[in-house]
């Protein structure tokens, strides 16, 4: 059983996606479920997908038949997860190591707490 879960909506997305998905599958603590939502890209996506998928049994993927959005696909994603904690990221996000660790410590020790975020860095911008 998970203690953490990521959540990933992708729309048109395969150009990073691959390097936000192995951020998460190196985070220190394994168990994990990562959660992609495919809002029916029209890229590779898909076959992407299948092979992490076959590469990794904590990687979950559904893919949506029509454009939904990027709210339904998240929601659809957070009805999926399987772990209390659901952590929140895109398909061109890199999480650091220690943030599902961090995480799950942090909200295991204060149940009074539903929700944290935290700082980030951007990059690219112009």
């Amino acid at each position: 059983m998970p203690k953490v879960s990521f959540v990933c909506p992708v729309y048109d997305g395969d150009t990073y996606l691959a390097e936000t998905i192995e951020s998460l599958r190196n985070q220190t603590l394994k168990e994990i479920e990562i959660i992609v939502i495919d809002d029916c890209s029209p890229d590779f996506t898909p076959d992407l997908m299948d092979w992490y998928r076959k590469t990794d049994e904590r990687i979950r993927y559904h893919r949506f038949e029509q454009n939904q959005g990027v709210c339904k696909a998240r929601n659809f994603g957070n009805e999926m997860a399987k772990a209390e904690i659901i952590c929140v990221t895109d398909q061109d996000d890199l999480s650091m190591p220690e943030r599902a660790l961090i995480s799950y410590k942090y909200l295991t020790n204060r149940p009074e707490i539903d929700c944290i975020t935290s700082s980030y860095l951007e990059c690219n911008v112009y």
